[in-house]
């Protein structure tokens, strides 16, 4: 049986649909019997569970008979905890938080145990993190030792609902980057790349993107730096800010992690008249017709060849709710590789990759040079 905690959320609800889709077993898990109620009408009726996040013995009886926990809350709420329920009853985890702090607490501080206990941990499983992930693994073979690895992101922000994702996951928790050999915290620096995505898209003005791959990558692709960006029309919202965008992001980044963030909005729709992303129309570069997102993972080694990777696809939620179930289902059959992992080593990247067909997501590996 597949625990699913904050099953009444809507990520909880997508994933378990695609958990009713394949007939596994299911106990939803959440802080109210009502909610709990609405998943699941009598026509359908699942065992379900009252647990709040920081009730241990209501977690251990939840968790009864269950052979895999599907993390759905925040991780800013759940955090530890339910990482801590599930190497205390014995059985893998999974869940879709993008946080940087979050993915590298886990890797320092629960491999050991988590291996000891024969069982899989295995956070950022969901758009964001585990597409890149795979696709730097894969475009990394025979490219080691690496010189760099870059993840661009070309997102339709307004038809993948892109924008609330990005800024969830820029805004939680200590960002870090990953540079000569190791992480640090994010310096103080202008915030302005480049990129040249496949066609139609092409060049295309970047930001940083504190992803999850930042932390991930360096785990199985031995190279000396990590990067991680995304197109700028995706992650600033206001039109006008566009020019200026690069020079202001490092304070913006501050602010959005601080209590004043709800300020910095109001100022900023005052200054822009109000104006929303949507004013742009035309003119935000995006991925064409119904693809929503466009990822490459690009790999530089140190011998001089370029290997590059891409996937495309659609919504970023359903596409995280595919990844997450399917990774659970995986551990749930046996598919186990025991300590902490991220997606490209707890699971066969192409497999992963090609298991998301059925969302629209395609991809591929070429040689640049």
């Amino acid at each position: 049986m597949i625990g699913v905690y904050d099953a009444t959320g809507m990520l909880g609800r997508l994933v378990t649909a695609r958990f009713d889709r394949v007939g596994a077993p299911t106990m939803l898990i959440g802080a109210s019997q009502t909610a709990l109620a609405g998943v699941s009408p009598s026509a359908t009726a699942r065992p379900t569970a009252v647990a709040a996040i920081n009730d241990s013995a209501a977690l251990e009886r939840a968790l009864d008979g269950c052979s895999v926990l599907v993390n759905c809350a925040p991780a800013r709420e759940s955090g530890e905890r339910l990482v801590r329920a599930a190497l205390d009853a014995g059985i893998h985890y999974v869940d879709a938080a993008g946080g940087q702090e979050h993915i590298r607490t886990l890797f320092e501080k629960y491999d050991e145990e988590a291996t000891q206990c024969d069982v899989a941990v295995v956070p950022a499983l969901g758009f964001g993190n585990a597409i890149g992930d795979c696709l730097a693994h894969l475009a990394a073979q025979s490219r080691q030792p690496a010189t760099s690895v870059v993840i661009a992101y070309a997102i339709n922000a307004e038809a993948s609902g892109m924008r609330r994702w990005t800024a969830a996951t820029t805004t939680a928790g200590r960002e870090f980057v990953y540079r000569d050999g190791s992480w640090r915290s994010v310096p103080l620096e202008i915030d302005r790349a480049w990129f040249d995505f496949p066609a139609p898209i092409g060049r295309q003005q970047m930001s940083r993107y504190g992803s999850g791959e930042v932390i991930t990558v360096p785990h199985h692709v031995n190279t000396q730096s990590v990067s991680t960006l995304i197109t700028t029309t995706a992650l600033c919202p206001y039109p006008a800010l566009l020019p200026v965008f690069p020079m202001i992001r490092p304070v913006i980044g501050a602010v959005r992690r601080s209590s004043i963030r709800a300020i910095f909005s109001m100022v900023a729709a005052a200054l822009t008249g109000g104006r929303s992303s949507t004013a742009r129309g035309a003119a935000t570069a995006t991925p064409a017709n119904d693809t929503h997102f466009v990822v490459v993972a690009e790999v530089h080694a140190a011998s001089g060849s370029v290997g590059r990777a891409v996937a495309s696809g659609g919504n970023v939620y359903e596409t995280t709710a595919a990844i997450l179930a399917q990774g659970a289902v995986w551990l749930a059959g046996g598919s186990v590789v025991a300590g902490v992992h991220s997606a490209a080593t707890a699971f066969e990247p192409h497999a992963l990759l090609d298991a998301l067909a059925s969302e629209g997501v395609s991809w591929s590996v070429a040689s640049v040079a």
